[in-house]
């Protein structure tokens, strides 16, 4: 049973209809069997299965879907600069038509196993599983994230399955943060929906490992 949580719309916006667009970071994922099985759980983490939840904070989840992913072939940083090393890459997509049009998607960012991130924002916690944030790019707000794959001795997919989870609900319940659902804990801190379920994971039908997010309805984590 969730501890309860108010949690209030912010001035913001919430992400309805969204597509959403995997980067796959790096050589690895093309050779790797890894890379269908983590986009097929991105389309279990998409369903009404899972999103169901998020239709009490005003998201309309009828439109929700995967894009075509991206493969990038270059090699990210092992220590990456969040968000610059990631808004470069996912600007630089857009840019060259290699990415979806902005407007009305959401981008993740996949790392390769080993790859860890380096953001004061973090406070030094380098072991940080995944960001979402939002930045301009000429009249449109961006939205994207990212994840990370862990050590590569550990099993890459729940790794990634889970992190993507709780960052897809987060981006699109709080794209441009913290103007969206956000639970206020004290002056200048907050938690977003997946945050005050840490630790609490579920299984999908057909075993996908997700993040489970607060629901106001239920009062508890949700699924």
């Amino acid at each position: 049973m969730a501890q309860h949580h108010t949690f209030t719309l912010n001035g913001g916006q919430v992400l309805s209809n969204v597509k959403v667009q995997l980067i796959f970071w790096g050589a690895h994922w093309q050779k790797s069997p890894d890379t269908s099985k983590i986009e097929k759980a991105a389309r279990k983490i998409l369903s009404a299965e899972y999103l169901a939840g998020l239709t009490q904070y005003g998201v309309d989840i009828s439109g929700i879907a995967l894009d075509k992913s991206v493969m990038e072939p270059t090699t990210p940083p092992k220590l990456f600069d969040d968000p610059a090393d990631v808004v470069a890459l996912v600007t630089r997509l857009i840019t060259d038509g290699t990415a979806a049009p902005p407007d009305k998607t959401l981008y993740m960012v996949i790392m390769p196993p080993g790859i860890i991130a380096a953001s004061t924002d973090l406070g030094g916690q380098q072991d940080d599983s995944g960001r979402h944030d939002s930045f301009h790019y000429k009249n449109t707000e961006v939205h994207y994230g990212w994840v990370l794959s862990g050590h590569p001795k550990e099993k890459t997919v729940p790794r990634v399955t889970i992190a993507l989870s709780e960052e897809v609900v987060e981006a699109i319940t709080d794209p441009e943060p913290p103007t969206g659902w956000i639970s206020q804990v004290e002056e200048g801190d907050w938690e977003e929906l997946a945050d005050v379920c840490e630790g609490v994971n579920a299984k999908l039908s057909g075993g996908t490992l997700v993040r489970t997010y607060y629901s106001t309805a239920a009062d508890d984590c949700f699924p």
